[in-house]
């Protein structure tokens, strides 16, 4: 079982993602491994292939294309065919940049340090009270079978796992990592309101139903948060 994958689906950014592949690859020391996943209808698919065919030759970095997806739905979908083979998977966007020497070993030494069974993340200078680059062990996505709730779209997916982390105990905030969240709305010279872009445009459409579907989830004591948290907490009693 391999250490550590980072799923990255990715649309429109062939260039962003050259950077936080690349720059995260020169900062790893450990056998950290990339997933992309790329939409068919994806005007710069081109752009992608040029790119993702060296470095898929390289073994750190694998990739594949499929009818158009969330980001949900596609973080979802690398997870479900990977999870038996690693010990951890994580969700970064293209615009996640790590800055930390030895990144990786870092964020997995956290889960060990938890117990082994958790969600740690990293210090990314946007939100430091949800995971939006979140490292999930796959003992907890098998048990929930997803790593985002398959009801969302693209929002609110951290908010979930923090939820479910912190009333379980399995969440850690590893401050002393950092990993760039290169976002337009982040008040940071490298992340001016020009990145302002399609993708992120497209996504926000999702902002107000993914918002009801997270308070719904949170509400639902049967099939909802709940239920999620019990899932986990079972999961832990079983370690034990």
């Amino acid at each position: 079982m391999r250490p550590l994958l980072i799923a990255i689906p990715s649309r429109e950014r062939p260039d962003r993602l050259e950077i936080a592949i690349g720059v995260g690859l020169a900062l790893a020391q450990g056998d950290v491994r990339y997933h992309v996943a790329v939409d068919d209808d994806d005007p710069q698919l081109d752009a992608y292939v040029e790119l993702l065919e060296p470095w898929s030759r390289s073994g750190y970095v694998s990739w594949e294309q499929g009818p158009r997806k969330s980001l949900t739905k596609w973080t979802n979908w690398i997870a479900k065919t990977h999870v038996q083979q690693y010990y951890a998977i994580g969700s970064f966007g293209d615009d996640h940049v790590p800055e930390t020497d030895n990144w990786d070993t870092m964020l997995l030494a956290y889960l060990h340090e938890i117990g082994g069974t958790g969600i740690v993340y990293p210090e990314d200078f946007r939100r430091q009270d949800v995971p939006e680059a979140p490292i999930v062990t796959t003992d907890i996505i098998q048990k929930l079978g997803w790593v985002f709730l398959p009801s969302l779209h693209h929002f609110y997916p951290d908010n979930v796992l923090a939820d479910i982390g912190s009333a379980t105990g399995t969440l850690y905030f590893a401050e002393d990592v950092i990993v760039r969240h290169d976002h337009y709305l982040v008040a940071n010279p490298k992340s001016p309101r020009s990145l302002y872009d399609n993708t992120y445009r497209e996504a926000e459409y999702w902002l107000g139903q993914d918002e009801q579907t997270y308070k719904a989830w949170k509400a639902d004591r049967e099939n909802g948060m709940a239920s999620d948290v019990r899932k986990i907490r079972e999961l832990l009693r079983n370690k034990t």
